[in-house]
């Protein structure tokens, strides 16, 4: 990890190098700790507690509107009186990793009291009932400018977003009130895990093959997309290796929507049979936030390239989708 900490200071070089965290020897049996997963219903929540409950010996995991729907601790984070009711009820967690939080940064900007609450005041309000424990905050790629590219962990952060402000903001909590606070920022994540999946970039391009017209997408903003069950994976090591501070984990490929939609289609022909004729036309999409240009951040660890990840999460889909045609 020190090796990684100098290299990453040269972010023109480490930006374009490929590392790679290499699993920790660990025995067949579970880790002796207890997690809990904060934010377990939502689309990055649910594939950490999936993970984590392979892994570790005890896992929670906490929700708001679909937590009773899906068996999660229902637990309002707005809320303090709540926040303390649930600590006192389970006071001994090893990890509680932070994933609830608003992560729609046109939502952000309007709902500007709500995302502030969910992103930052609930991170102080964890800190005064969860005593010793691991801090994990799940942050953004966003808490950066997007001009210039590639990021050391280090690099300046100057958001252009109040999203972003509030995901840098919510990673400063963090490490002021937990000792050894763990902060992971995460690039544009992919992935699925079911039907009542939030819409991503990615899921409404691939919706969108099913209508016999022209696919319109962004060309301008650059993401580096990453899949749900990597960011996931890097998150895990991280823990094996105990580290605190801010690591980063984004996709190895600078994209933008169109450049995404033509891969996407390549790999939805081969895997459905089908193939997709209409062109895919490139425009600029503005949203009410402002969108940074290009945040490429160094990587701690290397997720796989697009189009595997596009492979793995629409076989996963065909998966689902087979499953419920026979009435599973």
């Amino acid at each position: 990890m020190e090796g990684f900490r100098k290299l990453e200071e040269k972010p023109d070089l480490s930006g374009f190098l490929q590392f790679i965290l290499t699993e920790k020897e660990v025995s067949q049996t579970k880790r002796n700790k207890s997690v809990l997963i904060i934010g377990a219903t939502s689309f990055f929540g649910n594939t950490v507690y999936h993970l984590f409950s392979q892994e570790y010996v005890t896992v929670r995991g906490t929700g708001f509107s679909k937590a009773t729907s899906l068996d999660f601790d229902k637990l309002d984070v707005t809320n303090e009186e709540e926040i303390k009711k649930y600590f006192s009820g389970h006071p001994d967690f090893d990890i509680i990793v932070y994933i609830a939080g608003e992560a729609n940064a046109d939502l952000a900007e309007k709902e500007r009291n709500r995302t502030r609450l969910l992103n930052i005041d609930a991170v102080n309000s964890i800190a005064r009932y969860a005593k010793n424990c691991k801090f994990v905050y799940i942050s953004s790629e966003y808490v950066f400018d997007g001009n210039s590219g590639p990021y050391g962990s280090g690099a300046r952060a100057s958001p252009i977003n109040y999203y972003g402000y509030t995901k840098l903001e919510g990673e400063k909590v963090s490490l002021r009130n937990f000792s050894d606070a763990l902060v992971v920022r995460l690039g544009a994540l992919y992935g699925y895990n079911g039907p009542n999946d939030k819409e991503t970039s990615v899921g409404k391009l691939i919706a969108s093959l099913d209508k016999p017209e022209p696919l319109r997408a962004d060309n301008v903003q650059i993401k580096h997309p990453v899949l749900l069950e990597d960011a996931a994976r890097t998150l895990l090591k991280l823990l094996d290796y105990g580290v605190s501070g801010i690591y980063q984990t984004n996709g190895p490929e600078g994209l933008n929507k169109q450049e995404m939609a033509e891969r996407i289609v390549a790999v939805w022909n081969k895997i459905t049979g089908r193939t997709f004729s209409f062109p895919i036309i490139g425009i600029e999409q503005a949203g009410i936030a402002g969108k940074p240009l290009n945040t490429h951040m160094v990587n701690v660890d290397t997720p796989r390239p697009f189009n595997e990840g596009i492979h793995f999460l629409l076989l996963k889909q065909k998966v689902f989708k087979e499953k419920d045609n026979h009435g599973h």
